[in-house]
């Protein structure tokens, strides 16, 4: 049997080791693993099969291991070699003192067989934690706004919450379009002068600064103030869903003449509104509104607070990326844009994204979250700070409760799938920004209103494609798998509150996730 320590674990392996420079941050190990050291792992494996294997004319677990060896030779070398290998892979990087990243790349791996009497060496390569200099982060001067709710933000909440019993009707004669309103008329595609493309009852939608139906990517301005009976018209480049294939993505002019128009009519503020919402009366929806905005708005504050001290570092750190990593990181980011778009029903190259712009913006969020997280790493490494067993479980008792499942269930299944190493540096960096911002100076300054969330037109010849959004999705490992975005918006609170827009600027990123400490691969 393999050699153990207390607790039952594997005594860490014993191995010999060459370390050369294969690029930036990159290294390339040699390792062998003695003879000796690859008996008793030998041994370990044997003896696992042979607690596990029933074979005719043997009782239970009386096997002799000779017949074992025989009968099961190649899945022991197997099951010998993987061990070898991530064993000598983590004994390897402790020794050298290598801080790796990402998932190393063993060289000719499947050729690999480790025999018993034998040493085993391999190489693999792996990029390592960059080095640079960190930029003071302690001092840090700041401010943070006072946490209270503003009369207009407990009127717009109340608007919100209106719109779940909002009627679409008909439009009073002379009515001209507003945001929201629903127009039906006659829409015609000419490209070249040549009509397309025409449909005779299309509908047209306002929504937060876009024209929704006419096949491209159109500015509200295109419908807003427009009566029955009023034609409008545009040059603008066809989106990729245009239904005459040969067309899309070619300049055209569309027009458009309203026949009629739907508005949408709220309905009164009262008690019978907040009787509606599930509360007695008036008053007491006004209360909820506020207790919820207050933590809504104290969070906003917060996190603003949070990344203004973090830029204060993170603009001052400076390096070249790990290729790989980044490489990995831009990936990530471009399939989250094309996700977070498809749910939003949005065509990429209906608001101006070509393929060649969302690479370009993916690498950019890559370059900045790795940053956060290089950096966020290297103070916690500066001021020993570890994530301790208690707040593990801690994090844990809280997931598995969310999840309505038995924490030790939960750490098992979590533990088994290796993922509580991910879950202890989430929770080590989110203590390296409570310490940044503990040693900040803070000062207080009264609220100003939060910027509101569309409140600028989107031209069609100026538009910045796409959002960009710093929310702090958290993205932590574990919980981000097991649970998904753990945004809080529970029922009815985001619409009570709709302000949560302090992050949410509109840019040049399809989906620009923040990923506050999130680790993607980050740690060995």
């Amino acid at each position: 049997m393999a050699e153990e320590s207390e607790g039952g674990k594997k005594a860490p392996l014993t191995v010999s080791t060459v370390v050369k420079d294969g690029g930036l941050w990159e290294k390339s190990v040699s390792v062998t693993v003695a003879a000796e050291e690859v008996n008793k792992e030998h041994n370990a494996v044997v003896g696992s099969f042979s607690g596990a294997v029933n074979l005719p004319g043997f009782r239970p677990g009386k096997v002799p291991r000779d017949v074992i060896e025989k009968r099961f030779g190649a899945d022991i070398r197997k099951q010998l070699t993987a061990n070898l290998v991530e064993r000598a892979f983590a004994a390897a990087l402790e020794k050298e003192n290598l801080k790796a990243i990402g998932e190393p790349e063993v060289t000719e791996a499947e050729k690999l067989i480790a025999t018993k009497g034998q040493p085993f060496s391999f190489e693999f390569k792996t990029e390592v934690m960059p080095q640079f200099e960190l930029p003071p982060y302690t001092g840090l001067k700041g401010e943070q706004e006072e946490i209270d709710v503003l009369p207009e933000e407990i009127e717009h909440a109340i608007n919100a919450l209106r719109e779940r019993f909002a009627e679409e009707v008909p439009a009073e004669e002379g009515h001209a379009i507003i945001e929201k309103d629903n127009a039906t008329g006659v829409l015609r595609v000419l490209v070249d002068g040549n009509e397309v493309h025409k449909e005779e009852d299309a509908h047209l939608l306002c929504v937060q600064g876009h024209v929704f139906g006419a096949y491209a990517h159109l500015g509200s301005k295109f419908l807003l103030g427009a009566k029955a009976g009023e034609k409008r018209a545009v040059d603008e480049a066809l989106a990729g869903n245009f239904p005459v294939e040969e067309h899309r993505n070619k300049k055209a002019t569309i027009e458009f003449e309203v026949k009629s128009i739907k508005t949408v009519r709220l309905p009164a503020v009262d008690d019978e509104l907040a009787k509606n919402l599930g509360f007695p009366d008036l008053a007491a929806l006004n209360d909820k509104i506020r207790s919820s905005l207050l933590e809504k708005i104290g969070d906003t504050i917060k996190t603003r607070v949070r990344e203004e001290i973090l830029k204060q570092i993170i603009e001052k750190v400076n390096f070249e990326m790990p290729p790989k990593m980044l490489a990995r990181a831009a990936s990530e980011n471009m399939v989250q844009s094309i996700q977070y778009l498809a749910q939003m029903g949005v065509q990429p190259g209906a608001i101006g994204l070509t393929p060649e712009k969302m690479a370009d913006n993916s690498q950019s969020a890559g370059v900045a979250e790795l940053k956060r997280y290089f950096t966020l790493s290297a103070i916690a490494d500066k001021e020993n700070i570890t994530a301790e067993e208690e707040e593990v479980d801690e994090y844990i008792v809280g997931l598995a409760r969310r999840q309505n499942v038995k924490a030790q269930d939960l750490f098992d299944r979590l533990a088994a799938e290796g993922k509580i190493p991910q879950i202890e540096a989430d929770i080590r960096l989110r203590k390296a920004i409570d310490f940044v911002l503990d040693a900040a100076e803070i000062a207080v300054v009264p609220r100003k209103p939060f910027p509101k969330e569309h409140e600028h037109e989107h031209e069609h010849d100026e538009h910045a494609p796409g959002h960009e959004h710093g929310h702090e999705h958290g993205h932590e490992h574990g919980e981000h798998a097991e649970q998904g975005h753990e945004h809080g918006h529970e029922t009815g609170e985001h619409a009570e509150h709709g302000h949560e827009h302090a992050e949410h600027e509109h840019g040049d990123h399809g989906h620009e996730h923040g990923h506050e400490e999130h680790g993607h691969e980050h740690g060995a």
